[in-house]
């Protein structure tokens, strides 16, 4: 354990009784050092998908309280990531990026449904031809 002379910047472990003392003898007064809490990094937020669902979503993990936990919706993820006693919520740019890309993959779809459409098209137009 270690203490500090009140009015001091020096702190003295315990095991320095003359300077202890010599502190007390003169009317000063002590108090306990606390140590420094240890610092750990902010909440890591990741965006991205699952490995095989290929579903969006954003995982949260806390360093601190070593809790982790993945959203595969917007409407999940507006309810916050519960940890060290408290519920935090996704960065902006993390909910940005989420919607930019779920309007990529709204887009892709409409693209590729398209695509099929006229191929469907294409192959129909070919087989009218080889019957007539």
């Amino acid at each position: 354990m270690e203490i500090k002379i009140v009015g001091s910047n020096d702190s003295v472990h315990v095991g320095k009784l003359g300077r202890l003392l010599l502190a007390l003898s003169s009317g000063q007064k002590i108090e306990e050092v606390k140590p420094d809490e240890p610092v750990f990094a902010p909440t890591k937020w990741t965006f991205g998908r699952g490995l095989v669902s290929q579903k969006l979503n954003v995982t949260a993990y806390c360093d601190k309280c070593k809790n982790g936990l993945a959203f595969y919706s917007l409407n999940a993820l507006a309810g916050g990531f519960p940890h060290c006693a408290k519920i935090e919520h996704a960065p902006e740019n993390v909910v940005a990026d989420w919607k930019r890309q779920e309007e990529w993959d709204r887009r892709e779809a409409i693209e590729l449904e398209e695509k099929r459409e006229q191929q469907k098209k294409n192959d129909e137009l070919v087989q009218a031809s080889w019957n007539n």
